[in-house]
């Protein structure tokens, strides 16, 4: 390439960088996993929006997309190139067309595309690369195709009349304007305007969580003791819960895609919701109104949150045919949901959300425990 020609290249990127802003550079959008390590940012779009899902161990953020978007910059007007400084009639030059691009993403990410009308008109379609598809959820795109001409007079009467490029009867050829290569197709981003958003108010992401809270209040489990039909005053009795359905922690996740933006572009946000289970508070029903607990046997040990408790007094009766003490077990749960969203700033995340959600609690029982005392063996003749 001609020290000439290189001159021109860089006078014409110089009036695309007025045109739209600044050519497009992927820093801002390269995200990588390193960005944000609990959240990377995928270029493609959720499978699942709108519904809470158990987590599968690896959360994944989305950066902004649709099934289409862009489009909508405003390209610079045609340029010509010459290959001279100073162009004498029946030179070479060539006419640059700027064209602009309109991506589309699905939820598998080598099926993004980059579409756009060149080579005269004809729409053409490329799948994009994972580079490409980066910067394509933040900046907009231009690609630009050629013709090869000739400077020629203006007014073939007048030799004094201004030079013109005259291409009329050349072929449409690609050309990427970063390197000045004919041949080869590129995309070139530029700026869009920042577009930026919060996460949605904490009342509309409750329902998606409470729903869930809902349907695991009916698995407290049983309980269970030993001795299992009659306890003795001042020994231990064992009591554990059979069937808790709910583990120990539960991890759930939801993305909610926030309103179109003027591109086309949609901004995601990923929740993620952890339940932990807190302990068990158990309430034996004594009279006198003592809770506390006693070592656990060895041969109740290995039983599910197994615990056990000495009774000062035999039950006696309390509104229970069988002079029974109620025992229940109450699950205590906490819940801390965050969230975390990509848009034209960047990362962002994880941001505490309060949904004013109560933590789930769980009532096993009552279980009917009898309590009574050694009762004396009468010994022969006695």
């Amino acid at each position: 390439m001609s020290v000439a020609c290189r001159r021109q290249i860089v006078a014409l990127l110089a009036a695309l960088t007025a045109f739209v802003l600044q050519p497009g550079t992927i820093g801002r959008a390269g995200f990588d996993d390193t960005f944000n390590p609990d959240c990377p940012a995928a270029t493609a779009l959720p499978a699942v929006t709108g519904k809470v899902l158990t987590f599968t161990g690896g959360l994944q953020c989305f950066q902004p997309g649709s099934r289409a978007f862009g489009g909508n910059v405003q390209v610079p007007p045609d340029q010509t190139i010459s290959q001279a400084a100073a162009p004498q009639q029946g030179q070479t030059c060539q006419d640059i067309y700027y064209h602009p691009v309109t991506f589309s993403e699905d939820t598998n990410p080598s099926d993004e595309t980059a579409t756009f009308p060149i080579l005269g008109g004809v729409t053409r379609g490329q799948l994009l690369s994972s580079t490409d598809a980066q910067a394509s959820g933040f900046q907009d795109a231009v690609v630009t195709d050629t013709k090869f001409g000739s400077y020629e007079l203006t007014n073939p009467n007048d030799p004094n009349s201004p030079l013109q490029c005259v291409v009329t009867n050349s072929p449409f050829q690609f050309y990427c304007p970063t390197t000045g290569q004919v041949g080869t197709l590129c995309l070139v981003f530029v700026d869009t305007p920042a577009f930026t958003a919060s996460a949605p108010p904490a009342a509309v992401v409750a329902p998606f969580f409470s729903n869930v809270l809902g349907s695991i209040q009916a698995s407290a489990g049983t309980i269970h003791s030993a001795p299992a039909t009659k306890g003795v005053v001042n020994t231990p009795v064992c009591f554990w819960i059979d069937g808790i359905s709910i583990p120990q922690e539960q991890d759930l996740t939801l993305v909610l895609p926030g309103p179109i933006d003027p591109s086309g572009r949609q901004i995601f946000f990923t929740y993620f919701a952890r339940i932990q289970f807190q302990g068990i508070d158990w309430h034996f029903n004594e009279l006198s109104g003592d809770d506390s607990l006693a070592p656990v046997p060895a041969e109740c040990e290995g039983q599910n949150q197994v615990v056990a408790h000495q009774y000062a007094q035999i039950s006696e009766p309390r509104g229970n045919p069988d002079s029974s003490y109620d025992v229940t077990a109450t699950e205590d749960y906490s819940i801390s949901i965050v969230v975390y969203w990509y848009d034209s700033e960047g990362a962002h995340g994880p941001v505490p959300v309060d949904t004013g959600l109560k933590p789930p609690t769980l009532t096993a029982g009552p279980y009917a425990q009898f309590v009574g005392q050694v009762e004396g063996v009468p010994i022969g003749g006695q």
